[in-house]
């Protein structure tokens, strides 16, 4: 099914697309919000309906999030996030599990109608040996009857070569990619009338405790726009960065840091917030009652970046198996151990040496074998946490808190 109304071999009726996106919600296994399943949802049945011209970002806006109608989008992004969580989830899901179905769903970038297209496949009669030698009436020359042959012969060729195309790159476009811990850079900018001093003295704080944090990279320049991020089905690893942006201002009643994550890629606002201190402070006060506080907020295990790369990265190896592993630890939610145990097992065949991994499996392992110790398990857990410390030295518990 698509937007275009000339007829077309690939089209999707539309009883067809509705029973792909009803299969869609139902599978447990499509990670998305509630809100973002009601955003697909309504945008399908639009287009179902005939009336993709409405789907536009107020329409979107007041009808599935409940926004006025004054709404502006240029001051509330809330549709163009929300669409590119609904991209990553979709994408997500049919890298996994891609082989479920013949009809595919996507949202084209920079529009809102969703899409509803076929997986390539051969032909039904393709193993039929008279697909070969008697699918069209045979002439009776011997030479017309010999090219005749050869040219189905060709085309049989050619459709079997088009579907291994296909098989390849279907295979090349689910395989899990291995996502690094994502680099952050950070900038800084002041709103006093004194000059710069206590911002940059806050920077510097700020910097000094962000890099304690194990669960992320901090970037050298503050300059640095990569597209690492963006997928792509040549590549096997991937990084996301992210942008924190800080402004230190000082008022008769308090000082402040006001900051904001983003993707430098994409220009997508993650979070945006205001850390508040109801009274002047010296400069040890400053790093206790602000910067410390928000440095926890932003790179935590539930923080801001890391919720994140949770959300956009459900279904990679790496860095998504780490935090799956950590949130597991932290709540111990012992029904989410063996699905995080196997991811890591999944990152470490992908890459043996990852310290991190190993050091998050071993904590695992142990945690799992509370109360009911066994030989083997402890024996593979302390082989685990050894070798973690061998390859680079790292704390068994790295942090994340």
């Amino acid at each position: 099914m698509t937007t275009d109304s000339r007829p077309s071999a690939d089209e999707v009726p539309v009883e067809v697309a509705r029973q792909e996106l009803e299969r869609l919600l139902q599978d447990g296994r499509f990670h998305a919000a509630k809100r973002n399943r009601a955003f697909l949802r309504y945008i399908c049945e639009e287009q179902f309906a005939g009336r993709s011209n409405r789907l536009k970002a107020y329409c979107i806006a007041v009808d599935v999030f409940g926004r006025p109608a004054d709404f502006n989008s240029s001051a509330d992004p809330i549709v163009r996030i929300e669409a590119n969580r609904l991209r990553s989830a979709l994408d997500n899901y049919y890298r996994a599990f891609g082989s479920v179905g013949d009809v595919r769903l996507h949202i084209p970038k920079g529009r809102y109608v969703p899409v509803f297209t076929r997986t390539c496949h051969l032909p039904e009669d393709a193993h039929d040996p008279s697909y070969a030698e008697g699918a069209f009436e045979q002439p009776h020359q011997e030479r017309q009857e010999r090219g005749t042959r050869q040219w189905r012969l060709a085309t049989l060729l050619t459709a079997a070569a088009g579907c291994v195309i296909c098989a390849v790159g279907a295979w090349m476009y689910q395989r899990p990619v291995f996502i690094e811990k994502p680099i952050v850079a950070v900038r800084m900018m002041t709103l006093t009338a004194d000059g710069s001093p206590q911002a940059l003295a806050v920077y510097d704080q700020f910097m000094a405790a962000l890099a304690g944090y194990r669960s992320l990279r901090v970037a050298a320049s503050a300059d640095e726009h990569d597209e690492a991020a963006r997928w792509s089905p040549w590549r096997t690893t991937a990084v996301n960065r992210y942008a924190i942006d800080l402004k230190f201002y000082s008022a008769s009643s308090g000082q402040n840091i006001w900051w904001q994550v983003s993707r430098p890629g994409s220009g997508d606002i993650i979070e945006t917030g205001v850390q508040t201190a109801n009274r002047l402070l010296d400069p040890d006060q400053v790093q206790q009652m602000l910067v410390l506080p928000l440095v926890r907020k932003l790179a935590s295990l539930r923080g801001v970046i890391n919720g994140a790369e949770m959300r956009d990265e459900s279904s990679s190896l790496g860095n998504g198996c780490l935090l799956r592993a950590e949130y597991a630890l932290d709540s111990m939610r012992t029904d989410r151990f063996d699905v995080a145990k196997t991811c890591l097992r999944s990152t470490l065949t992908s890459r043996p040496d990852d310290a991190d991994s190993e050091a998050a499996l071993s904590r695992l392992i142990v945690a799992q074998q509370l109360g009911r110790p066994e030989p083997a398990g402890m024996g593979e857990a302390l082989s685990l946490a050894r070798s973690a410390g061998r390859l680079h030295r790292i704390p068994i518990v790295p942090t994340y808190r």
